[in-house]
This record gives structure tokens, sequence and C-alpha cells, in this order.
């Protein structure tokens, strides 16, 4: 393990645990917190971090908050209890609460840069600290986390003039000189490094962050026997300590003491579930195991570690190899090779991914070297005897063939049927596959043949499409070895060329009678079985397959196939997820897997695999097409441009090309590009889609880029029958309320419900009603849909909103309460309920809207919401004008924010800033909805 990550970094692992959501739950709530916190509260809570039991202090700290006490003191006692937990972001959260209920900024400015520092934002730690007035007692705790965040960013000179300074500011500090200590390893200064460490273990000499960097200073010296000493003191010290633990846990590997090995990644995976070395060194463990496919993805999953550690890299290539990922292990072993060229296991490995990618002079060039100073490795002669095959050079190859049978104990000559055999296939692989099939033919005739030579040649044969010749060769085996399933393979494999499906099934189950081990007879009779349509079949037989081959990644991407087509997607989503990480390079697997995420439920796991799906599908069409008619059902136009706009290159006269491309423009807004796209459609000479439904496109793209007129001149002949899903059943009634006809519009919505029932016809029929003036109307539409689709969103949205201009606020107030209820963490609709907790009298605006404020700070309508709520229920102008000024600046067109910014500078005695502010807003919209009250209060400031 390469040295250089930082105390604070280190101890993150211990216990990493995010609590964003507590914001988003205390939304549901509904409920605030006040009051001062019982001084015994604090006392269990310090008393508990000061014996190291931060999980206990948090949930006492809890207990209280749930207790309604909660002051800024216990906030900071939180956030200390969670940086000890490496809990970054709720250390945070935990600060920014203890600021907002009056901590001071410079009291809190170390704890914050911790917080950022555990979060992997060193940069920020830098600044949290830059500039503050940090107190003396504070001061060297402040030069360390300076020095651990310039040392992450590798700014070595700058971390060493922080930990001095940490040092001359505090002597006893031992993370000073355990700072020093890590850049004299980081410098390859052993001594000097273990001088400082020497000096942190006399000021701490029971800190088990002090004894596992000894540990790793004597592991640098070559001194094992010592390290492991070392780390088994800080192990005990602290038995959470996730790096000796990992230190160990490597140690024990290497000692081939497995069961010891898990007992400490058990203690790491306990604190820190995805911790990536110890995945890698359980990776490591599965691959010693040769369980290939789980090893393969807890690589993946460690591979902020295993792209750079040369040891897991050998490893990453050796598993890549073992599942056929030729490629990857292609470049992985590359890198093996090149740092470390002695290496013989990679450079077989690599010479074999060589061979199987068909790249005979590639691998003789990686075993050259092996050759040379081996000359009588049999591993190193087998290899190399079939590139030189494969390269056509058949004399060669045959002295290699004959050097290995030599050193095997063989006997290797030209009457021998399986080197005639292997040479016959090396010139079949080598292009002459008239002379490989003559010479083969000619030898199963003149001699003793043997199933294998039988099977070479029938395998060579059915490739030709000589499946006469073939037929024949077929017969002999099965006559040769009527008790083996080699021949009823085969026979399956002809019989599937021919198209043969139901004859090939039987055959593959005689081969897997024959030989129940036999799972390639099984997997191809899953195969035939879904040729014919045979879905549930081909599924018992792969699950069959899969209870004894648990790691066959084929089988798996079969099986996920097969369940897609009967429509199971989220039972296909589990073996399509093992199948793309054992084969990478399918992107036939990627677009299965894709299809199986949407139809499962999984959409933002759908988008992100489709949206690589097609990127890796450039040159397929068929796939372009797919993923973009995914990614549009999905709700992900923008995503979805891209293949279909390649889709329409690859068939530039297809209607439906043409179409795909035009839907999607149209659903993000590129109503020109759109119209244009269903005109070449209707235009197209192939694959042309209906006109009726054109119609309905290009009506869409005309009346919601408002050309008005051509959309009116083409309503009138749309077919409502005709109209397309991705076309809002409301899309005529939104054109004529536009275009100032609600009359029409009502007549039009009215007219869509007879076919649709959709929100946007609901409130589409309420806006309308509400421009004519009839808010009763509007209010009972919007009532009568709530009653049969009560978790419509929008709709209580809108109906609260015309509650309250009639002054029934508390009717509001049980719209919005309503949305909350049900489970959506919905800032927006919290800040418009803390405004109508406002106008109502209730005290739980206040914390309601700062819980808004904390999940969406820059959001323009929620900080007017948030200056102006705490501007009248506080007269807190420390806070109110900041956010109203940054929300006017944020929305500089909205009259309301600059009016509400007016009366905050005339609350804080700021009265030209108030004048400016109420003409602004008077400038922008004479006829806001404040704006009598501007022109009264620029007639008092005048």
């Amino acid at each position: 393990m390469q040295p250089g990550s930082t105390v604070s970094v280190q101890l993150k692992a211990a216990g990493k645990r995010l609590r964003e959501g507590v914001a988003a739950f205390a939304l549901m709530a509904i409920a605030g917190t006040s009051g001062v916190v019982a001084q015994s509260g604090k006392e269990d809570v310090r008393v508990l971090i000061d014996s190291g039991d931060f999980e206990a202090a948090i949930r006492r700290i809890e207990q209280i908050q749930q207790g309604g006490q909660a002051d800024s003191e216990l906030y900071i006692l939180l956030s200390r209890a969670y940086i000890q937990t490496g809990a970054g972001i709720a250390a945070e959260a935990a600060i920014e609460r203890a600021r907002r209920l009056g901590a001071d900024y410079a009291q809190t400015a170390v704890l914050f840069a911790k917080t950022k520092l555990l979060q992997g934002k060193f940069s920020d730690a830098i600044g949290a600290l830059r500039g503050v007035n940090i107190p003396s007692v504070q001061r060297a705790d402040s030069y360390v986390v300076l020095g651990d965040a310039n040392f992450a960013l590798r700014k070595y000179d700058e971390a060493h003039k922080n930990y001095e300074l940490a040092r001359a500011a505090d002597d006893s500090n031992f993370q000073a000189y355990l700072g020093l200590s890590r850049l004299g390893l980081q410098n390859g200064r052993l001594d000097q490094a273990a001088d400082y460490a020497q000096k942190a273990a006399v000021l701490a000499p029971d800190n088990t962050m002090v004894r596992y960097t000894e540990g790793l200073i004597a592991r640098y010296q070559g001194n094992i026997a010592a390290a492991e000493e070392y780390f088994l003191e800080a192990q005990k010290l602290f038995p959470g300590n996730i790096l000796a633990n990992i230190e160990l846990a490597a140690m024990r590997i290497d000692q081939g003491r497995i069961e010891d090995a898990q007992t400490y990644l058990d203690a790491i995976y306990a604190a820190a579930p995805k911790h990536p070395m110890a995945l890698y060194l359980s990776g490591t463990i599965l691959a010693r195991q040769g369980r290939y496919e789980e090893a393969n993805t807890l690589l993946n999953s460690a591979r902020v570690v295993t792209e750079n550690y040369l040891p897991a890299i050998y490893i990453r290539g050796l598993v890549a190899y073992e599942l056929g990922n030729l490629s990857q292990a292609e470049e992985l072993l590359q890198k093996v090779v090149s740092a470390r060229p002695a290496s013989l296991p990679a450079r077989l490995t690599l010479a074999s991914a060589y061979l199987k990618q068909e790249q005979p002079q590639a691998a003789l060039n990686t075993l050259r070297p092996a050759l040379e100073a081996r000359p009588d490795d049999p591993n190193i002669l087998a290899i190399a005897a079939a590139a030189t095959m494969r390269l056509g050079d058949i004399e060669n190859g045959k002295i290699l063939y004959e050097a290995l049978a030599a050193k095997t104990g063989g006997e290797a000559g030209l009457n021998d049927i399986d080197l005639i055999a292997k040479l016959a296939l090396a010139k079949f692989v080598a292009g002459q596959t008239g002379d490989a099939l003559s010479t083969l033919a000619q030898a199963v005739q003149n001699q003793q043949a043997n199933l294998r030579s039988l099977a070479i040649l029938a395998g060579m044969q059915i490739r030709e499409d000589d499946l006469d010749a073939a037929e024949k060769t077929i017969a002999s085996m099965l006559a040769f070895a009527p008790d083996r399933g080699l021949g009823y393979n085969l026979k399956g494999s002809l019989e599937f060329k021919r198209g043969q499906y139901a004859a090939a099934a039987r055959s593959f189950e005689a081969a897997y009678s024959r030989n129940p081990e036999y799972y390639t007879a099984l997997r191809n009779k899953a195969l035939s079985q879904i040729q014919l349509g045979q879905f549930g079949n081909a599924e018992k037989d792969l699950k069959r397959l899969l209870e004894v081959t648990p790691n066959d990644a084929r089988a798996k991407a079969m099986l996920g196939r097969t369940l897609l087509r009967q429509n199971k997607p989220a039972e296909a989503v589990e073996y399509f997820s093992a199948a793309v990480r054992a084969i990478p390079n399918s992107v036939d697997v990627w677009a299965d897997y894709s299809e199986a995420l949407g139809g499962a439920g999984k959409t933002a796991d759908a988008i992100s695999q489709a949206k690589d799906t097609a990127v890796m599908a450039a040159d397929r069409p068929d796939l372009l097409r797919r993923m973009g008619e995914l990614l549009l059902q999905l709700g992900e136009a923008r995503l979805a441009i891209r293949p279909l706009s390649r889709y329409v290159a690859y068939y530039p006269e297809s209607g439906e090309a043409h179409l795909l491309q035009g839907r999607a423009m149209l659903a993000i807004k590129l109503y020109t590009g759109s119209k244009t796209a269903f005109r070449r459609a209707s235009q197209a000479r192939e694959s042309k889609p209906d006109e009726g439904v054109l119609d309905w496109y290009i009506f869409a793209a005309d009346a919601l880029s408002e050309r008005f007129d051509e959309a009116m001149a083409r309503r009138s002949g749309l077919k409502p029958g005709k109209r397309p899903a991705d076309v809002s059943a409301g899309v005529v009634g939104d054109l004529l309320l536009r275009s100032g006809r609600p009359e029409e519009a009502v007549e039009a919505y009215r007219a869509a419900m007879t076919t649709a029932n959709s929100s946007d016809l609901y409130l589409g029929l309420a806006r309308s009603y509400e421009q004519l003036g009839d808010k009763a109307a509007a209010i009972a539409t919007l009532e009568g849909f709530i009653s049969k689709t009560p978790v419509s969103r929008d709709a209580r949205l809108m109906l609260g909103g015309l509650y309250v201009s009639q002054g029934r606020t508390g009717a509001a107030i049980k719209q919005y309460e309503s949305i909350l209820r049900n489970g959506v963490a919905d800032a927006h609709v919290a800040a418009v309920l803390a405004l109508a907790y406002m106008e109502d009298g209730n005290s739980k605006s206040v914390p309601l809207i700062e819980r808004a404020y904390l999940i969406r700070p820059e959001d323009p309508f929620i900080l007017d919401a948030y200056g102006w709520i705490l501007l009248q229920a506080t007269r807190d102008t420390s806070k109110s004008i900041p956010a109203l000024e940054q929300a006017t600046r944020r929305a500089p067109a909205e009259a309301l924010y600059r009016y509400h910014l007016g009366m905050a500078y005339l609350a804080r005695g700021r009265r030209n800033d108030a004048e400016a502010a109420f003409e602004g807003a008077l400038q922008l919209d004479p006829d806001f909805s404040q704006a009598a009250d501007a022109r009264r209060q620029l007639e008092l400031l005048r």
C-alpha cells in the first residue's frame, strides 16, 4: 500500500455513513426544534465522545433532538461525533445548523475544515481556514488540518510548513509529528520518518495511528516481523483501525492463512462496507479459489486501488483472462509486464490472451524473452508452438510441438494422430483451409482415428459450410463412440446451422444425458429453444445449468434475454448485472441490460446504462435505434437525440428514422428542428409513418412554438384517434388558451376528456376557467380531479394557490401538507407551505423554510421565501437581507422579490436602498401583486 493518505482521510473509513437524507425526512415531519438542551444531556454526550463511543453519542444526541431540545452547542458536539466516525457530509450539516443557531464562525472553522477533509474536498478545507482568526487553543489543530489537506493535494512543501507551524504552536501535538513522519515516508527518508514517529509515540504511546505508522515504516525497512507486531498493537488499541486491519489481512493472505485474513476483512466491512482496499483483498482471495466472476465484481468495485497498484493490476488481468475478457486482460497485463519484465506468470497469461485474440505474432513477441531464458519450460513451449502454427510457420511449429512432447514424456512424430490434428488445425487457423481439411480427412481414413481428431475435422467442416461432409464425419464419431456426448453435440451444431432447431435441441439433450458435466451441450440446447420461441423451457435449462456452473456469464446473458422475452425484467436484471461485469465488451448484453433495467422500474440505472450502450454501439444502427427509443420512453429525450441522429445518418431515406429524431427534438423543445424532421419523415421514400400521426406531431411543434396561425390551420385536419402517446391530450386546449381563446379552450379540454384522463387536461381546464374569471369552476374542476387522483402534486399545488387567492389559507395548507405526507421531499412545496403557515400565524413557518433552504439553497423562489419569512416572523434582517439580495440576483425579473428586499431594507433603516428596490419592482411590473403597497411605501419615503 502506498503511503500518502492523511490521518483525517485514513480515519474516515472507520464507519463511513452519509446522512444527507435527514433534511428531506424532516420536511415530511413538518416539525421544528427549539429550546435549550438540558445540561445533563450534554454531559452525557461529552462523556461518550471522550470515551470513544461515538455511535452512542450520536444516538444520545438524536434522543435530545427528538425531545425538542437542541442548540448550537449540541450541534457542535454532533459534528465532533460524526467527524470521528468519518461521516463528513453529516458533520458539515451539523456545523451549518450550529452556525444558524448562533455558533461563532471562527470557533467552528476548524471543525468545518475537518468535515471538508473527510469528504476529500481538500481545497475547500484550506479555504475554510483562510482569513479566519482561529482561537489560539485550536491553532495547532488548524495547522494539522492544513498539513493534511496539502499532503493530499501533493503540495508537500506546504504540508511540511504547516506541520512545523503546528509543532511550534503546540509541541505536545502528536499529530504534527505524525504528519512529518508521513512526509518522511513519502520522500523515502525512512530514518527521518522513524525519528518523527518515535516522537509521536512518546507523546501518544497508546494512539492507534502512531502504532500503525510505525508498522508502515518497519515494513518499508523490510522488517516484516516488526511491522506485524506494530499492526497488531494498532489493531488492539482500536479494533476499528481500517488501515491496520488491511495490512494484517494482506499479510495473512500472503501467509496462506485465509480464515484469519477473512476475520480482519470482516472487521473492515463492519465499519466501511465498500472500502476499496478490502474489496481488492477479498477479490484476491476469490481469485485464488477460482471464483473469478465474484472476484471480478469486487475488483471492479475497488478501481480506486486497482488502477495503479501493480499486484492488483495483475490480479485483475488474470481474472479478466479467466472470464474471457481478453482485451481488458491484455491492457492490464501489458502494464504488469512493462513494469516487471521478469514476471513469468504475467508474461504467459498475456501471451495466451494474445493467442486467443488471434494475435499470434504479439504472443510470440511476448514469449521470446522467456523462451530464451527458459527454453525447456513446457508452458512456454506449448504457447509458443500454438502461436508459431497460427502464423503459418508449420515447420517450426512442428519442431516446437515435438520438443513439447519430448519434455512431457510423449512421442510426437508424423504418425501421431494428435500431432496431425494439431497441425491441421494450425493450417486451418492460418487460412489454409483446403489443405487442413484434406490432411486431416486423409489421416483419419489411413490411421486409427481418435474421437478428438474426428471432432476437429467435423468442426472445420461445419465452419466451412461443408455440411454434407460434416454429417458423414459426425456419423463416424457416433459409430466410433455412441456413448460419448461429443458426437451428439456436433450433430446438434450441424442441425442448428441448417435451421433444424427442434432436431438440434434433441441432439444437445442426447449429448447432455450421456455426460451430465457437458455444460456446453445444455447451453446449446437452451439456445435452440430460444430460436423455437420456447422461452419457458430455455429458462428451466439455463437455471439448471447455472446451478452447477454459477460463473457461466454467457448462460446468465442468455437467461436474462429469455426472461426479458417473457416480460420478467426485474428477474432478468439480476442475471444481466452479472453478465455485463463478466463480458464488458458485449454491446448486445449491454443493450438487453438497459431494457431490463427500464422494465424493472430502475429508471436512473436504465438511463445511465442506455447512454453508455449508445456510445459503445456507434457502429450498430439497430442498437442505436433501440437505445434511442428506450431513452425516449424513460423521459430522457436529451440523451436520446445523439443515438437517434446517428441512426438517421445510417438511414437517411427512412421515415421512421426521421420520426424518432423529431420526437426527441420535440420533447426537449427544439420545435423548429422537430418540425423539419417530421416533414422529412413525411417526404421519405422508405418506412414512411402514418400521415395522421405526423399531422399531430407537426401540429404540436407549431403549437408549442407559438406559431399560432400555422397550428390553427392544421388543427381542423387532426384525427383524434391518430394522436400519439407522447403528444399531450391537452395540446389543442393549451394552444387555444395561450392564444387568448379561453372559451374555446374549455370546449377543447372537455372534448379531450372523453378519450383521455390526464392531469394536464384538468389543470388546463382550471386555468381556462381562472382566465375567464370563474375561480369557483376552476376550484371545482381541481377538487373533482383530486378526489379521483389524490396523489397529483401539480393539481394540489394549483388548488392551494387558488385557495390562497380567495383568502382560504387553511384550506391551502391542507393541500400542501398532503403533498408532503405522500412522501415527496419537495423543497418548493415546503416553501409554499411555510409561506402559508406565516400567513396563518403558525410558528412552524420558520423551521420549515429553514429545511427547504437547506435542501435547495440556490433556488430563487426558496431564497425569497426564506428571507421574507425570517423578516416577518423574527425581524432578523441579518439573515433575510442576504437571502433576498441573492434571490433578486438569481431572478432579476421578479418584481415581488425586489419588493420583499425593499421591505427588508426599510426594516434595517436603509431608506435609500429601500426606495431603489421599490422603484425597481414597479418598473419591472407596475401591476404585480404588491404594487399598491410598493407605491404607498414610496410615498412615505419621499
